[in-house]
């Protein structure tokens, strides 16, 4: 009980001990968002947006749940990969004449 009116005849500590808590959790609120939109997990991005848990979640999803999927720069990468089969001019022209002579006949 003390402590909190000590608190209380002391605002200026009172805003700095807010600001501290306050950073800490903007901190790793912020690096937790941006793992989860790069994850493209969108239920922990709502989760940790709303809920405020003064980082423990932040730190929870950090650690334990943040590195399930490929990141999705991963995923639009290997998606836009082609591959060519190169064709030998050779076997090219055999299959060529070898189905202008099915059709013909």
């Amino acid at each position: 009980m003390t402590i909190l009116y000590a608190l209380y005849q002391r605002p200026f500590l009172l805003a700095v001990i807010f600001s501290i808590i306050f950073l800490w959790t903007m901190i790793w609120k912020g690096i937790a968002l941006w793992y989860a939109a790069k994850y493209r997990q969108k239920g922990w991005f709502v989760v940790l947006l709303f809920l405020q848990t003064s980082g423990v979640m932040e730190i929870i999803y950090l650690f334990f749940f943040r590195g399930r999927r490929k990141p999705a720069e991963e995923e639009r990468k290997s998606s836009k990969t082609v591959t060519i089969k190169t064709i030998n001019s050779k076997d090219f022209v055999s299959k060529r004449k070898k189905s202008l002579t099915e059709a013909k006949s």
